[in-house]
């Protein structure tokens, strides 16, 4: 289970909505990861408009690195599961980089008579 620390107005079934939904995207970058902040608010206080829920997560990396996503719309579970799958795009595209791969996930170095 990834490490993760939901602040804002929350109840304790959407923090374990969140918490399933980050190890569920993230679960193959566990290793890479130190920990997720996820943060919720409400722009617009009592007075409902839309897109007036926000959810920022960052996810602290190993090697000082990190990913920051933003997400905005009416129902926070929607946007924490849309953030949740946007950071896995994003952590993916990190580790890569960091390993050296191309998108692909071919190892630049990878040579086929070598394989």
């Amino acid at each position: 289970m990834i490490k993760t620390i939901v602040t804002g107005r929350t109840s304790e079934n959407l923090n374990q909505v969140i918490q399933s939904r980050i190890d569920a995207a993230l679960g193959r970058y566990e290793r890479w990861i130190r920990h997720v902040d996820v943060r919720l608010w409400d722009a617009n206080g009592p007075r409902r408009t839309a897109d007036d829920q926000h959810c920022r997560m960052t996810i602290q990396l190993h090697g000082h690195m990190q990913v920051i996503i933003e997400e905005t719309g009416n129902d926070p579970y929607v946007i924490a599961a849309t953030a949740a799958d946007r950071a896995k795009q994003a952590v993916g595209r990190k580790v890569s980089k960091k390993r050296g791969e191309k998108a692909g996930g071919v190892p630049l170095f990878f040579s086929p008579k070598f394989a």
